[in-house]
């Protein structure tokens, strides 16, 4: 999908800043979500620009910290937390997060555990934190203890990183006029719900960077490291026990040892599922002979491996979509249809035995098939027309 615009993608995000901060400053509070990542370091420092002109003096920052995270990621939370115009919300409570490497749950901040770092000394430690749920609701919670039911937050969530982020941030209105969010309304009670916007939604990976490298901003030195082995959009800071880190155990191992040797004491199957997880690609990579086609193969092994069938039902029908919007975006050529199958039906698999229940793989797979379509545009219309053109032959015999 393409947006037409008369203005470049920071200047209609600092005309975003600027409606936030005039609608809702002194009626809610607005508060960063940061990750350490680059998307949040481009909030943050946009929501400073538009505060500057205002006159506002200071925004709460609100890290939520699940332990396992990088030295590197905690020095430039450090220096965050420290500027003088951010009010800091450094969240070290226990809680328990989904551990992908073993799954099941991970005691972040466990009482009586040995923790891969100590707290920071000026951090909240202490709030009552529900357990045995997901990161997203675990979030949401936090912010409703330190900022009430009618908190903003600002994310750096965009739509070039997924299709569902495409779908959720186009369509539906969270405010008049506003499909970038989420949230909103009224209780029962007519007290409003908390929101969620992400003004930089339409930014591309490179405006992101642009942005960061123009302005000689502070980032987090992970990232050099990854400049040097991934591709540019591929490179992101994230807590190590989520499912898409498991492709950066193996490259924090080589970064930091030492760091990677206090993770491998703290998280059960760490060291494991470096070693196994490129088995397990290699192995899904070729359609076992004896079954007929990738529907059968992810359907045995969702049926025999998920313990809950809600997940194998999950990725039956994520594999499913995936499929049928892929397939019908390469047409009638049958090199690129072939291609899309594989593909969708390889990482759906190891989905499966890697226990990426939210397919998350999948949604990275579909970037890439956006681009190897685009890439065969022209081969795919010539077969559009091949086709288009023996139908009619026929109809004429």
């Amino acid at each position: 999908m393409i947006f037409y615009s008369d203005k470049n993608v920071y200047e209609a995000a600092l005309e975003r800043f600027r409606y936030i901060f005039r609608e809702f400053y002194g009626k809610r509070k607005i508060v960063v979500t940061m990750s350490g990542g680059k998307d949040s370091t481009v909030v943050l420092n946009l929501a400073h620009e538009v505060m500057k002109e205002m006159g506002i003096e200071k925004i709460p920052v609100l890290f939520l910290d699940q332990e396992a995270e990088t030295p590197m990621t905690i020095e430039y939370i450090r220096y965050i937390m420290h500027l003088p115009w951010v009010e800091p919300y450094w969240i070290q409570s226990y809680f328990q997060e989904w551990n992908a490497s073993k799954g099941e749950w991970f005691n972040v901040w466990g009482p009586g555990e040995k923790w891969i770092r100590e707290k920071e000394p000026d951090s909240y430690g202490d709030l009552e934190i529900p357990h045995n749920q997901y990161f997203s609701k675990t979030l949401d919670q936090v912010h409703r203890m330190l900022f009430g039911k009618d908190y903003l937050t600002l994310g750096g969530v965009r739509i070039e990183e997924s299709p569902a982020r495409l779908s959720g941030l186009t369509r539906g209105e969270c405010l008049p006029g506003i499909t970038w969010g989420g949230g909103g309304g009224y209780y029962k009670d007519g007290t409003p719900r908390s929101l969620v916007l992400y003004p930089i939604w339409d930014w591309k990976v490179y405006d992101v960077w642009y942005y960061i490298f123009s302005n000689k901003l502070p980032y987090c030195k992970l990232y050099n490291y990854q400049f040097t082995q991934k591709p540019l959009r591929a490179c992101r800071v994230s807590s190590l026990i989520h499912e898409q880190a498991i492709h950066d155990l193996g490259f924090i191992k080589e970064v930091d040892p030492w760091f990677y040797d206090k993770l491998v004491r703290r998280v059960a199957n760490v060291n494991t599922s470096v070693h196994v997880f490129n088995e397990i690609a290699t192995y899904c990579y070729n359609l076992p002979p004896y079954f007929k086609d990738w529907d059968e193969y992810v359907d045995y092994l969702a049926d025999n491996l998920c313990e809950d069938k809600k997940n194998a039902e999950t990725i039956k029908k994520g594999y499913r979509s995936a499929k049928k919007r892929n397939v019908a975006k390469a047409g009638h050529c049958q090199e690129c249809i072939d291609y899309v199958i594989h593909q969708i039906g390889y990482t759906s698999a190891v989905c499966v035995i890697a226990e990426d229940f939210g397919m998350k793989r999948i949604q990275s797979v579909e970037r890439s098939l956006r681009q190897y379509l685009s890439d065969n545009y022209v081969k795919i219309e010539k077969a559009n027309k091949e086709y288009e053109s023996s139908r009619e032959h026929q109809e004429g015999v």
